[in-house]
């Protein structure tokens, strides 16, 4: 109903049906229109070209999806399209992987930056600055994503830094993605990639999302979220229990909340997340703080001297002491 499209072909007309649909469905000046390509980018002197299935280097201007005319069709009214927000998002020029694990693309050609940054009325993000890599990792959310594709969706689901009214923006959703592209590119030693945001008139201030009041939502998910080893009911029962408890002001509960929803959405193992959360959830809980104070056991009743006086040289009554437990 909000205009999503799911096909089950990239070639080049299945691609223009879906899109001519999905820009139809935006009809009002408060709409938002989002358009997202993850192909290889190529530029000739025709224009640029995003590459769809059956698209054919050498034939670019007949087999590639032209990006002047899908700028075009987003703002064009004629087209159905009457969105007062439009959003194009670019993960172009992805890096092949060769047999040592090195890069066998094309970096992304400067020009087809420029044609990005072309002022239509419409603000576009892309994965990468001029010669560089649009990186790819199959472990990155389990489904082999773009490392920025995957940080779009990260910010998107409460990992970008929302406004004072919890709204996250597209520029929190830019410096989110710029930073987690960075992240992977220094932990894996691959080439920078670097996200370039070219925003309209205010765009970066495009709410994309609200930052959601999810812990019903994470309750819900716990519960069905299968047991282990490590997750185990009794660990699970515990953390239902703090999970309310947390405080939007205090780092450690912001910090132990982010690492929970991980987990969840299963970027995070059992065995780690629940090694970090148990002395969290000691924190959380207060466990040392409510344990009940221990009490001495009860005294045995001392033990009555018997026998008779020992004699002695001062004049001191002295009694034998049976062995036995004394307090």
């Amino acid at each position: 109903s909000l205009g999503v499209q799911v096909r089950n072909s990239a070639r080049k007309s299945e691609i223009l049906e879906a899109f001519s649909t999905v820009v139809q469905c935006a009809r009002q000046k408060t709409d938002l229109l989002v358009c997202c390509f993850s192909s290889h980018g190529f530029q000739q002197s025709a224009g640029s070209y995003i590459m769809p299935a059956d698209g054919n280097r050498r034939f670019l201007v007949d087999t590639g999806l032209s990006l002047a005319t899908i700028e075009d069709q987003m703002g064009d009214p004629d087209s159905g399209s009457r969105a007062g927000h439009r959003l194009l998002l670019i993960d172009a020029c992805q890096e092949r992987q060769g047999t040592k694990g090195q890069g066998a693309g094309t970096p992304v050609d400067p020009a087809f930056v420029q044609a990005l940054r072309r002022p239509t009325g419409q603000s576009k993000l892309a994965s990468c600055s001029p010669g560089e890599f649009s990186h790819e990792d199959a472990s990155l959310g389990g489904a082999g994503h773009g490392v920025f594709t995957y940080g779009i969706l990260d910010a998107l689901r409460g990992a970008a830094v929302p406004d004072k009214n919890r709204l996250i923006t597209l520029d929190a959703v830019a410096t989110h993605a710029s930073k987690v592209a960075q992240d992977w590119t220094m932990k894996t030693g691959r080439d920078p990639q670097t996200p370039i945001l070219s925003a309209a008139v205010n765009g970066g201030q495009l709410p994309l999302a609200r930052q959601a009041d999810d812990l019903q939502t994470m309750l819900v998910t716990l519960q069905k979220h299968p047991l282990d080893q490590h997750f185990t009911a009794a660990f699970r029962e515990r953390l239902v229990r703090a999970l309310p408890r947390l405080s939007k002001e205090n780092s450690e509960d912001n910090e132990f909340l982010q690492q929970t929803q991980q987990f969840l959405r299963g970027d995070l193992k059992s065995l780690v997340f629940c090694r970090y959360a148990t002395p969290e959830l000691d924190r959380i809980l207060g466990v040392m703080a409510a344990a009940a104070p221990v009490k001495p056991a009860p005294a045995a009743s001392p033990a009555k001297p018997n026998g008779n006086p020992l004699p002695n040289s001062i004049v001191m009554q002295l009694l034998p002491i049976p062995a036995g437990p004394f307090t």
